[in-house]
């Protein structure tokens, strides 16, 4: 690539749930998010999954447990999601007697997440089209994307596909012609409208 740059005729935000391009293009946060802090520790051999609910726990929101094998290795998975400081939850969780007893091991540093749990407001501009996590489009119960990625990245191919058609890439057309206006599946995963359960 050259000083003169690359010429695009039009762009899909596909960047996980990170958000810095969606604030450096204005279309700004999703609407509601929730944290999340996950562990995966050496632990005595369980087969129960666990959720634990409750203010002082988890406040507006969980923790689980999943137990698994890593080769012959037994381990637990444990993770918060929760409003605030989902890491401190976490700690306190897996500081308690009946939790700390079945860890073989120092837990170490939780892998810290946001989960969207309602999508950009807007996620359509000239020439440009958000999807998948970028978008805020995920499942609020697990925070897995893989679906909504696809939906959403499959509504804007054909958003663009017939924005070419027309020879018309401006937001106006981009907002009336994406998922909103669409039918089946495409309405309960409009652009900026959120995601509906069926």
């Amino acid at each position: 690539m050259g000083p003169e740059g690359i010429r695009i005729l039009a762009c899909g935000v596909a960047c996980a749930v990170r958000y810095r391009f969606e604030r450096g293009l204005g279309l700004g946060l999703p609407g509601q998010v929730i944290h999340t802090a996950q562990v995966e520790v050496d632990a005595a051999p369980s087969d129960t999954v666990e959720l634990h609910f409750g203010r002082r726990v988890a406040p507006d929101g969980f923790v689980w447990s999943v137990p698994l094998r890593r080769g012959e290795q037994s381990r637990l998975k444990v993770g918060v999601m929760a409003r605030g400081d989902a890491g401190a939850h976490l700690e306190r969780f897996l500081t308690r007697p009946d939790v700390s007893a079945r860890l073989l091991g120092d837990p170490g540093p939780p892998t810290r997440r946001l989960l969207p749990l309602r999508p950009l407001a807007k996620t359509y501009a000239d020439r440009l089209l958000v999807v998948g996590d970028a978008g805020g489009f995920t499942k609020p119960t697990t925070g897995g994307g893989i679906f909504y990625s696809l939906l959403t990245a499959s509504l804007a191919a054909d958003t663009l596909l017939e924005g070419f058609g027309a020879g018309r890439l401006d937001e106006e057309f981009l907002e009336a012609t994406s998922g909103a206006g669409r039918s089946g599946s495409a309405r309960s995963c409009g652009w900026g409208t959120g995601c509906a359960s069926s």
